[in-house]
C-alpha cells in the first residue's frame, strides 16, 4: 500500500492547477513553472531508479485498488479545474501576465493531467475506462488519439508508416504539425477500414472518431455561443497546448528508432530497443511510469505501476519534463540524441 502512496504525487500537477486559477501574476503560471521548472531540477538531483518488482511485489501492486484509485482520481480532477477555468478566465480584471498564465497553466493539465491520464485508461480494455479516456482527450480537442494511437502507432511505431515517430534529425515543429496532421488521417482511416469489416458506413452513428469529433467540437461550439469568445478562445489554446505537449511527447520517444523491415509487407516485430526509455524519479511518477516506454510498447496492456525497465533499451539522458525542453532547442536535442545513437549499438539509420 504504501508504495502506491508515491503515485499521488501525480496530483500535484492538479494542484499547480489549483493555484495557478486562485492566483495573480506569476503565480497564475505554477503548473508551467512546476512542470517545466522544478520537475526538471528534481529529476536531476533524485537519483534514478531501474529497478524492477520482484514476483512477491507485482503481484502485491496488481491486488492493490489504491493503483487504480490514484489514476481514476484524476478524471474529476481535470473536468472540475477546466470548468473552473471556463468559468474565471473572461475576468476582465485580470492582468495580461495572469490572463495568459492560467491558459499556459491549463495547457499543462490538459497535456500532463488529460491526455497521459487518457493514455492510461485507453490502453485498458474495459468499456468504461475507454470512455473515460475519450473524455479526458475532449478536454485537448485530441480524441482521435484513442484510435489513432492504439490501432496505429503501437502497430506501425518506429517505421515510415507511423507519422508519430520521429526520424533522425527531424526537427520538434515540423514534426508536430507532421504527426497531427496524419495521425488525424490515420485515426480515419483505421475506423473505415474497421467499419467496412463490420458491413457498416463510414458516416454514421458507428464512426468513433467521427461521433467523438463531433462531442468535442460541439462542446466547444456552445463554449463559445454561452460564455463569449474569449473564452472560446482561451479554451481551444488551452487544448492546443495540451496537444503539442503530447506530440513533443512523441516526439522524444521514438527519436531515430527504427524497425527493420523483414519483406515488402513486414516489419521485424516491436522489441524493447524500438522505444526510449528513462528511469528519472520524478517523470516516472508524475507521468503514470509512461516514461517507462520501452516497455510499454513491447506490451502495451499492462497497467502503469507494473511497467519494467527493460534490459537493453535505450536510456534517455535526461527526465521526461527536461527532455521536452531540450527538444525546443532543436540542434542541441539533435546533436545530443544522434550522439546517444550513434553510441548505442542499435538501429541509427534515418527512415526513408
Amino acid at each position: 500500500m504504501w508504495r502506491s502512496m508515491n503515485y499521488m504525487l501525480a496530483w500535484t500537477i492538479p494542484a499547480s492547477g489549483v493555484v495557478a486559477l486562485s492566483s495573480t501574476g506569476i503565480f497564475a503560471w505554477s503548473s508551467l513553472l512546476f512542470a517545466f521548472g522544478v520537475l526538471p531540477i528534481l529529476d536531476q538531483i533524485i537519483p534514478s531508479n531501474s529497478r524492477n518488482l520482484d514476483p512477491s511485489a507485482l503481484k502485491e501492486v496488481e491486488s492493490d485498488g489504491v493503483y487504480d484509485f490514484i489514476v481514476w482520481a484524476v478524471f474529476p480532477m481535470q473536468l472540475g479545474l477546466l470548468v473552473w477555468f471556463l468559468l474565471t478566465i473572461s475576468n476582465p480584471e485580470l492582468s495580461a501576465t495572469t490572463f495568459y498564465g492560467r491558459i499556459a497553466s491549463m495547457g499543462v493539465l490538459c497535456g500532463v493531467t488529460g491526455i497521459n491520464v487518457a493514455h492510461e485508461l485507453g490502453h485498458r480494455a474495459s468499456k468504461k475506462s475507454q470512455l473515460v479516456a475519450k473524455i479526458l482527450l475532449a478536454t485537448s480537442m485530441y480524441t482521435h488519439f484513442y484510435v489513432e494511437h492504439n490501432f496505429g502507432h503501437h502497430r506501425n511505431v518506429a517505421t515510415p508508416l507511423d507519422a508519430a515517430s520521429a526520424t533522425r534529425g527531424q526537427w520538434l515543429f515540423p514534426f508536430v504539425v507532421k504527426s497531427f496532421i496524419f495521425g488525424w488521417i490515420s485515426a480515419w482511416n483505421i475506423e473505415a477500414k474497421r467499419l467496412k469489416r463490420k458491413g457498416y458506413n463510414t458516416i454514421g452513428v458507428h464512426n468513433e472518431v467521427l461521433v467523438w469529433q463531433l462531442v468535442q467540437w460541439t462542446a466547444l461550439a456552445l463554449c463559445f455561443y454561452f460564455l463569449g469568445i474569449t473564452i472560446g478562445c482561451a479554451w481551444l489554446a488551452a487544448a492546443s497546448i495540451g496537444a503539442f505537449l503530447l506530440e513533443a511527447t512523441n516526439y522524444i520517444e521514438h527519436y531515430g528508432l527504427v524497425r527493420k523491415k523483414v519483406s515488402d509487407h513486414r516489419f521485424e516485430k516491436v522489441e524493447v530497443h524500438h522505444s526510449w526509455n528513462s528511469n528519472h524519479i520524478m517523470g516516472r511518477i508524475i507521468l503514470f511510469e509512461l516514461t517507462r516506454h520501452s516497455d510499454h510498447h513491447f506490451a502495451p496492456n499492462k497497467s502503469y505501476p507494473t511497467l519494467n525497465s527493460p534490459e537493453g533499451s535505450p536510456q534517455l539522458p535526461l527526465g521526461y519534463p527536461g527532455m521536452i525542453l531540450l527538444s525546443i532547442v532543436c540542434p542541441i536535442f539533435i546533436k545530443v540524441m544522434d550522439n546517444k545513437l550513434d553510441s548505442s549499438r542499435y538501429i541509427a539509420v534515418k527512415m526513408r
